[in-house]
């Protein structure tokens, strides 16, 4: 209820307030964000986390974090990568031979075949077509 009135007051709203009572509703939402805070501060005792900051001091987690933003490195026992004089190209690639696309010829297989099919199919309605007129003309 307390965060839907909050929510519903502009900064005119606010401005019109007397002195005094912006002070109160200031302290009382620093308290709700306080105790909030305490919430949100999951399982461990506070006496766990003063235990780990002793072990690990701020020096050696800036160290960590710097060293982790730089992304992975790799560890200093490993021995160096062979490296060479590296070759640097113009940028021009050569481009690929032109041919048909893979599977075509089976496709054109499939295709002469049907063609002979239709050919072998016409032949015989012309034969038959000229057996009629044949027939006809006794």
């Amino acid at each position: 209820m307390l965060e839907d009135i909050l929510l519903s007051l502009n900064k005119e709203d606010l401005e019109k307030l007397p002195r005094e009572a912006q002070e109160k509703l200031l302290a009382l939402v620093r308290a709700v964000l306080a105790e909030r805070a305490k919430h949100r501060q999951g399982w461990m005792p506070q006496s766990a986390i003063d235990e780990m900051t002793k072990a690990v001091d701020d020096k050696l987690m800036r160290d960590i974090v710097n060293d982790n933003r730089r992304g992975v490195s790799e560890p200093g026992w490993l021995p160096p990568k062979a490296g060479g004089a590296v070759k640097h190209g113009t940028g021009w690639v050569d481009p690929e031979r032109l041919e048909p696309p893979p599977g075509v010829k089976h496709v054109d297989r499939i295709a002469d075949q049907f063609a002979a099919l239709d050919r072998s199919e016409t032949l015989k309605k012309i034969a038959g077509a000229l057996a009629t007129v044949k027939m006809e003309e006794r």
